[in-house]
């Protein structure tokens, strides 16, 4: 299975995510490819999935927020 570094699959994404962030969202690292000594690696095949759950977080972040907005008032 081909292999992304943490660095190259943010650069994917657009978005800056910590190896800890991508655990919590229910992904296991890839074994690092041949010749590879440093970095945590992620399975290529897995991105769309990885997307997906940023997108599902995201939305939870974004509904928390609504909720913390004062309600709109009409009544003067």
């Amino acid at each position: 299975m081909a292999a992304i570094s943490t660095t190259d699959l943010c650069k994917k994404l657009e978005v800056e995510l910590s190896v800890d962030r991508i655990k919590e969202m229910g992904f296991s690292p890839a074994a690092r490819p041949d010749g590879k000594r440093n970095g945590v690696f992620w399975l290529e095949s897995d991105v769309p999935a990885i997307a997906r759950a940023l997108a599902a977080a995201l939305n939870l972040i974004a509904e928390a927020l609504e909720e913390e907005l004062p309600a709109d008032d009409d009544s003067f």
